[in-house]
């Protein structure tokens, strides 16, 4: 197998009709998180984003694209592409160990491995998770028929909707939200509540501007707001693609804490599905209660590990 390196901003247009090709042929690599664009955008504001060029007899085969660690030989995770998996055929079986030692890396580090059963490991066999999603393609009220347990019907969210409504003014949920300075807000709130760094606040606050307003993708961002009169209660940003929206950052005024308006967006976002155009929401793979709550299907994928070169393999660096 012939394995060529380059930035990822460098994938020329061929190339990148390639991955399309491919990522249509593969069901599991649906949505915009497998999409070339994402991992370009990424790239823009992010130098040490690569992808490996996999060949075979019948020409370019697979793309595996990584974050290159200059200080050592690690290919660590990109920042805001959620999912990790080499971008190829369905049928495709691929000796991860061989490859690692092709491009010089030692270790890959991954956050939420997808499409694995095509991945050949000598290191360790690998133990398949779940991560959430809400699928819609039915429409909101069958998915609320659809969770037989009772669990989603949004009643325990009314109390506090009148207690917010009688205190700061009506409820109301922007779809498609155009003010950045509310994009600035939710990535403000993000990083104190999760004790982002700066350089995490910089890169999210230049990605998610150019897919909001930049119109140089096809992928499209879908950024949205809830308010109570003039306060701005929560804000929600995804990217979204062929029909599959996927969770990027969402975020709720500290203030508002006691009226759940995390839960409230949430509500907002899944009851508004036709008028943002998806019909799976992709709640992606960190854990968190909220979304066991919400979810009906799931996507496979191995949870937050690594995959080393065995020593027989060696490392041709």
């Amino acid at each position: 197998m012939r394995i060529d390196v380059i930035p990822i901003t460098e994938l020329s247009e061929g190339m990148k009709q390639r991955w399309l090709e491919i990522q249509v042929s593969n069901p599991d690599l649906a949505g915009p998180c497998f999409h070339p664009d994402l991992f370009i955008t990424v790239g823009k504001f992010c130098p040490d984003v690569y992808v490996a060029l996999l060949y075979d007899n019948n020409g370019l085969t697979g793309f595996l694209p990584y974050l290159r660690d200059q200080a050592s030989s690690i290919a660590q995770t990109i920042d805001f592409c959620d999912y990790q998996a080499i971008i190829g055929p369905k049928s495709y079986h691929w000796d991860i160990n061989m490859i690692m030692n092709k491009i010089g890396i030692s270790s890959w580090h991954y956050n939420a491995l997808v499409d694995f059963e095509n991945i050949r490991s000598k290191r360790r066999q690998l133990e398949a998770c779940e991560s959430m999603r809400i699928d819609l393609s039915s429409g909101y009220k069958e998915y609320l028929l659809s969770k037989k347990d009772g669990k989603v019907k949004f009643g325990g969210l009314a109390r506090k909707k009148r207690l917010i409504q009688s205190n700061f003014g009506p409820i109301h949920f922007v779809p498609i939200c155009n003010d950045i300075d509310v994009l600035h807000r939710m990535l403000f709130w993000k990083s104190v509540q999760h004790n982002r760094d700066t350089s995490w606040t910089k890169l999210a606050t230049e990605l998610l501007e150019y897919f909001c307003f930049s119109n140089q993708t096809s992928i499209d961002g879908v950024f949205s707001a809830l308010y109570a009169g003039n306060d701005l209660l929560a804000a929600y940003f995804g990217i979204r693609h062929q029909g599959i929206l996927h969770s990027l950052v969402c975020s709720f005024n500290p203030d508002f804490k006691k009226f759940s308006p995390g839960l409230m967006i949430w509500q907002n976002l899944i009851s508004s599905q036709k008028e943002l155009g998806y019909h799976i929401l992709d709640l992606g793979p960190e854990e968190n209660k909220y979304k066991r709550y919400f979810s009906t299907s799931t996507l496979p994928i191995i949870k937050g590990d690594f995959i080393e070169v065995t020593i027989r393999d060696g490392l041709n660096l």
